[in-house]
């Protein structure tokens, strides 16, 4: 359970940063 959790944890805190950056791109690029 725990293993699972942490696997959970990881992929959140790599797709996180990464959908962050893409939908602040977005908005950059429709507020420009």
């Amino acid at each position: 359970v725990l293993f699972i959790f942490g696997d959970i944890m990881i992929e959140i805190f790599i797709i996180y940063p990464v959908a962050v950056y893409v939908l602040g791109g977005i908005i950059y690029y429709l507020a420009t």
